[in-house]
């Protein structure tokens, strides 16, 4: 335990040491790439494993279709989009069966 406590108070000692060499300005910066890294990374996910083949050739071939993965909430969009048109044609198939 004490060993995993002084990692720590170094690791803390090392930010700020880099945090008054770097500067702050570069410090931001590299927080910002670091979250486009994540963000691309985050991108080529797929919720239904069997798309993966047709999303990653729609990413490489329509920058619309890459622009629109790289945003942060495109998931849930995407998700709330295709439980809307499940219920769609579920009420489709109602409609036909009832009336």
């Amino acid at each position: 335990m004490p060993d995993q406590l002084e990692q720590k108070n170094r690791s803390i000692e090392q930010l700020a040491h880099l945090k008054e060499t770097v500067g702050l300005d570069s410090l931001k910066r590299i927080e910002y790439i670091d979250s486009e890294i994540k963000n691309n990374q985050n991108s080529t996910k797929t919720t239904f494993p069997v798309f993966i083949g047709v999303h990653n050739y729609l990413r490489m071939h329509f920058s619309a279709y890459y622009n629109w993965h790289i945003m942060p909430n495109a998931n849930v969009i995407n998700l709330f989009a295709f439980n809307f048109v499940i219920f769609l044609f579920a009420l489709l198939i109602y409609d036909t069966l009832v009336f």
